[in-house]
């Protein structure tokens, strides 16, 4: 993110409303001195942000561990969904174990780009993947759903 006067002044006026931050006398004291000149040096913007990260730092927490297992539960759903389909295009054995799951997206776009591929060398339109409009479908489903 670029520092510019526009978000200088929202992370001021942020801690000013912030009653915590309001109370401190550098943080009025570097107020003052952007209200006056719209200029701060960078030890006072360094300071400025130092009191202000903290309350920040709640909104930067990230569920990965949430995330993986979605992605698992995810990739899980579109194998038994899609299960006639790969084992047609790619094979019976195209997922031995769970640690393959991750190819799961990787097939579905191989089996697109052959679809099209194939249309287009007999001359027909390649309206799209079927498969491809299948997985949408249940990614879209999964998303609603979690």
């Amino acid at each position: 993110m670029a520092f510019t006067i526009h978000n200088i002044e929202e992370l001021l006026n942020q801690q000013a409303k912030d009653s915590d931050l309001a109370t401190n006398p550098q943080n009025k004291a570097l107020r003052r001195e952007w209200a006056t000149t719209k200029r701060l040096s960078s030890l006072q913007l360094l300071q400025a942000l130092r009191d202000f990260i903290p309350g920040e730092l709640t909104k930067l927490k990230f569920p990965y561990f949430q995330m993986h297992e979605l992605s698992i539960q995810l990739l899980r759903t579109l194998v038994v969904e899609l299960d006639e389909e790969f084992k047609k295009y790619i094979g019976p054995r195209y997922i031995e174990n769970e640690s393959q799951l991750c190819f799961v997206g990787l097939y579905v776009i191989i089996v697109a780009f052959q679809s099209k591929r194939a249309a287009e060398h007999i001359g027909i339109s390649a309206a799209g993947s079927k498969l491809l409009e299948r997985a949408g479908k249940i990614l879209e489903d999964f998303v609603r759903e979690n």
